[in-house]
């Protein structure tokens, strides 16, 4: 009689947890101020979500949070001057990512979008821009 019930104990905290377990696996929460990126078996889908719960297809989909608030990136560029002289600027910029872009953004770039969009262009663009002017006009 003991065992019986001993079995019926172990079968309901198995269940019990296997719930859990389906329960966290279906859900998402979104921090305030990013959206969700969806990809479905690894796939970026078109649709994304906004900040809060949400319930997800456990096990085969996954949301990864982008930040869409404003950004500040920093960097230092090393350039020639129009007069051969080198000169160091820091630079400094504030962008921000669209929500309707952001899937396309994680899909062709990923995550680190600085390191492989944001700071080659800035580079580039900063040292064309330095080798204009002679130092003493800067």
């Amino acid at each position: 009689m003991e065992t019986k019930s001993t079995v019926i104990a172990a079968v309901a905290c198995i269940i019990i947890v296997l719930g859990l377990v389906l329960f966290f696996a279906s859900t998402a929460i979104v921090p305030t101020g990013h959206i969700g990126v969806v990809t479905l078996y690894s796939k970026v889908q078109e649709k994304y979500l906004d900040a809060g719960f949400h319930m997800v297809k456990p096990f085969v989909e996954d949301i990864h949070a982008i930040d869409i608030r404003t950004q500040k990136y920093q960097g230092t560029v090393e350039g020639s001057a129009k007069d051969l002289q080198i000169v160091n600027v820091t630079m400094s910029i504030n962008y921000q990512i669209k929500a309707e872009k952001a899937s396309d953004l994680y899909a062709k770039v990923g995550k680190n979008y600085n390191d492989t969009i944001l700071n080659p262009a800035l580079q580039s663009g900063l040292k064309a821009a330095i080798a204009k002017f002679t130092a003493e006009e800067m």
